[in-house]
């Protein structure tokens, strides 16, 4: 037997030479450009999407807790130490390139005069307004003989701002300025009290109320012994309600919120010498420190009470805090 080959039908476009079997050349061309334009556009969508992925802030909380670790490898860093002064060029080391302003004074004490440095990164956006987001970088001055090296108290809150520059470094904000600020002198020389404590922010309040910055600031945010591994932020009565009533709405739209808010507290921290002169201001501490705040100002403030992602949570809320602000007019 012989196999049959038939012929195909004619293509029944007028004018077309083809076969209806092998499709009409200008059918086949019509559907080719379609396919393609549409591979064309979803090619775009997927760059485009990759894209902004790749511009959007993501806190890298294994680059801060490494932060941490270098920070903590000075050992105790009392003002007037010479370690204290290795950080403050560590600090600067990475803010190389940067707008970078330093409020240097010497501070009366009760155990003589100590040369204090507030450091300050300054970030420039398009809307008029300062937004300072704040943590000390200094250890408890009595217990520099301890072995005390402040992980958490003074580390935490050194590489947090060391992060958050990364995220704000060589973006164009659309929104207010952000300033990060690296306060010192926060702990008390001999023992706490309203002038035997933060003398880095009563100094600096002060000059930016004389130069006229202080008006300009929107929102002041500091961050204070952020690093525990049982991360509960303590409402601070302190703080400006509206602001951290911000910083929950933030952190609730990150999943956040279990990690805010629970306890609420009274603290006298680096934030209330802006608050006293009218700053929004909102204070986010955990102070509460293993049971009973067993860690805190003890040598048993190390690095392995620490969470990378205790500092993710606390990073992230500020860069939404910060969005936040940026929209409200």
């Amino acid at each position: 037997m012989t196999d049959h080959v038939g012929t195909a039908p004619a293509c029944p476009f007028p004018g077309c030479v083809g076969t209806a079997a092998l499709g009409c050349p200008a059918e086949r061309s019509s559907t080719a450009r379609s396919r393609f334009v549409a591979l064309e556009i979803s090619v775009l969508c997927v760059l485009l999407s990759a894209s902004a992925f790749a511009e959007a802030p993501s806190f890298n909380s294994a680059r801060a807790i490494q932060y941490v670790r270098e920070v903590v490898a000075f050992g105790p860093r009392p003002i007037g130490s010479a370690n204290h002064k290795k950080v403050e060029n560590y600090i600067h080391s990475h803010l190389k390139g940067d707008l970078v302003q330093d409020d240097a004074f010497t501070a009366t004490t009760p155990e003589g005069k100590f040369p204090v440095r507030n450091i300050i990164a300054k970030f420039p956006g398009t809307r008029d307004g300062i937004i300072v987001i704040a943590g000390h970088y200094d250890t408890n001055y009595p217990l520099r003989k301890t072995g005390y090296v402040g992980a958490n108290d003074g580390g935490s809150s050194t590489a947090l701002l060391l992060e958050l520059a990364n995220q704000l470094r060589g973006k164009k904000r659309d929104g207010y300025s952000v300033w990060l600020l690296w306060t010192d002198g926060e702990e008390a020389v001999k023992e706490w009290t309203a002038t035997d404590s933060l003398y880095g922010t009563r100094h600096l309040a002060e000059k930016w109320q004389n130069d006229g910055t202080l008006r300009k600031i929107k929102a002041f945010l500091l961050t204070d012994m952020i690093g525990d591994a049982d991360l509960n932020i303590d409402r601070e009565t302190n703080s400006t309600p509206w602001l951290e009533d911000l910083v929950l709405q933030a952190a609730t739209s990150l999943g956040y919120q279990s990690h805010f808010f629970a306890r609420t507290i009274s603290e006298e921290d680096d934030h209330i010498p802006f608050a006293h002169l009218g700053v929004p201001s909102a204070d986010l501490i955990d102070f509460d420190y293993g049971y009973s705040n067993v860690f805190w100002h003890t040598p048993q403030d190390t690095i392995d009470k620490l969470s990378p992602k205790s500092m993710e949570i606390v990073g992230s809320v500020i860069l939404e805090t910060v969005r936040l602000l940026d929209e409200r007019k």
